[in-house]
C-alpha cells in the first residue's frame, strides 16, 4: 500500500474549516448540550431519566439555563 502524501499546509487547512451551524436569528455559532431530567413512572414510583441534546445559542441561552 503507498502512503498518503497529506502534507503540514493540508492538515492546517481541515482543521480551521468551521462545521458548526448557525442561528438565523443571532447569528451565534450552536453548542450541543445535554439535558437531563428526572421523571418518575406513576406506575411503579420509580424514578426514571430522559436525555435529549439541545442546540444552544444567544437566542435561547437564558431559557436553557434558566437565568
Amino acid at each position: 500500500m503507498g502512503k498518503k502524501d497529506r502534507t503540514f499546509a493540508s492538515k492546517v487547512a481541515k482543521g480551521a474549516v468551521d462545521h458548526s451551524q448557525k442561528c438565523s436569528v443571532c447569528g451565534d455559532a450552536f453548542h450541543l448540550i445535554k439535558v437531563v431530567s428526572t421523571l418518575e413512572a406513576p406506575e411503579s414510583k420509580s424514578l426514571r431519566f430522559q436525555e435529549k441534546m439541545v442546540r444552544v445559542c444567544k437566542c435561547n441561552h437564558a431559557e436553557v439555563y434558566g437565568g
